[in-house]
């Protein structure tokens, strides 16, 4: 990872999202804490949500971008993602496990 890590949460379970914020979102911007992606090429001002970074691009090369207005590119592009080479969204349905 190139860049510094969010500020950190607590592992409380209301904390942690148990759904890509691409699906209360849409195209909407909104604040929050996002991710680079630069084996999936997220890169400048795509990226992905904290979840998406955990479960879609794990073990992936992933950096944090920052904290601002944004809707995550993973969600939003699940359907042209294997057109990108790289892997559809895993979390616009409610995770059941802690991942």
């Amino acid at each position: 990872a190139f860049c510094k890590s969010p500020p950190t949460k607590s592992k409380n379970s209301a904390d942690v999202p148990r759904i890509c914020s691409y699906v209360n979102t849409g195209e909407s911007f909104s604040e929050q804490h996002w991710y680079n992606c630069y084996t999936c090429g997220l890169l400048w001002d795509r990226g992905c949500c904290s979840l998406c970074v955990r479960v879609c691009h794990e073990g992936h090369d992933v950096g944090y971008s920052r904290k601002s207005s944004f809707f995550c590119d993973c969600g939003a592009e699940s359907s042209s993602a294997t057109e990108h080479n790289r892997p559809p969204c895993k979390c616009l349905s409610p995770l059941t496990n802690e991942k």
